[in-house]
């Protein structure tokens, strides 16, 4: 989703946000300077793994951060049915980032040997996310 700031064009607001689903990568992808048959080659390796395993397991992850958003506000909810949540949420993140690594590895393997040097490098240099909500 983008926000439009009122009183300026879209384009005035900078570049579009980098996909979530490649995190600090996205960036980094951008500044490489790939050429156009690398950028249609991470774009058809990212469609194809959010047609199958991605998408499902991002869904998978929403719908039970859902749930356990639910108890969470669920006065009648106990610690056992907490704790299932919780784990349904551990077991279904782990499935995303495994799923997030497969595509990484993907993603890797379209760079040449010099854009894999320069995008570790950069990877290293990112910024850390931003501090959690209340600390800013």
């Amino acid at each position: 989703m983008r926000v439009i700031v009122r009183g300026m064009a879209p384009a005035a607001q900078g570049p579009p946000p980098a996909r979530p689903l490649l995190g600090i990568a996205g960036p980094a992808l951008h500044e490489l300077g790939l050429d156009a048959d690398q950028r249609g080659q991470v774009r058809d390796i990212i469609d194809d793994a959010l047609a199958v395993e991605l998408g499902a397991a991002l869904r998978d992850l929403g719908q039970a951060r859902d749930a356990l958003e639910r108890l969470v506000w669920d006065p009648a909810a106990d610690g056992a049915a907490l704790d299932d949540g919780m784990r349904a949420v551990s077991e279904r993140a782990r499935a995303l980032e495994t799923a997030r690594h497969r595509l990484a590895t993907r993603i890797l393997d379209v760079l040449t040997q010099e854009q894999r040097d320069a995008f570790r490098e950069m990877l290293a240099e990112a910024p850390a996310g931003p501090p959690p909500a209340g600390r800013r």
